[in-house]
């Protein structure tokens, strides 16, 4: 799906996505002229009982009622890497595919950073780790408490860094 031209809009809306089967962090930020404001940040955790199929069903239907309720311009999404067990890296593909399929039923454009992309966004440095990262994120939307779990703060980093993105905001190219 083609970026439409986000670059003039005086309010945009992007839902970043921290991909997990288990856990899967969202963050909703908003771009109000200037200022950058939290919107909305959290995690689906789906039933750990059911099997595989019913994990990923309730993942969909979450992110889908996120994304009906929010209404986001654009999905920033983790891209994939390649975890140490496979399983792992099998999963994060799973859920990847559910925000794929959440964003293309929505007709929502998707923007994807690898982690090291989003941490540099926000704390300046690819390396960072997670509580760096989640106090940054809170001091960008001047938030009185730490985002969490980890997963939402990543899923915000991940917001944050699509607003950054030079092809969304001229003042960062």
């Amino acid at each position: 799906m083609e970026l439409p031209d986000l670059r003039t809009r005086k309010r945009l809306v992007v839902a970043g996505i921290d991909p997990g089967t288990r856990v899967m962090g969202f963050g909703v930020v908003g771009r109000v002229g200037g200022r950058v404001i939290r919107v909305d940040h959290g995690a689906f955790r789906p039933p750990r009982d059911g099997d595989v199929g019913a994990r990923l069903f309730s993942l969909f239907t979450s992110l889908r009622a996120l994304v009906g309720h929010h209404k986001p311009d654009l999905l920033s999404l983790e891209k994939t890497f390649f975890a140490k067990n496979a399983q792992s890296t099998l999963r994060i593909g799973e859920a990847r595919a559910i925000v794929l399929l959440v964003a293309e039923e929505a007709g929502i454009p998707v923007l994807e950073y690898p982690p090291t992309v989003a941490k540099r966004a926000v704390t300046g440095s690819g390396a960072a780790d997670k509580p760096t990262v989640a106090r940054m994120v809170a001091a960008d939307l001047g938030l009185a408490e730490l985002p969490q779990p980890h997963d939402a703060a990543d899923a915000l980093a991940l917001a944050l860094c699509a607003l950054r993105d030079p092809r969304l905001d001229p003042r960062f190219r």
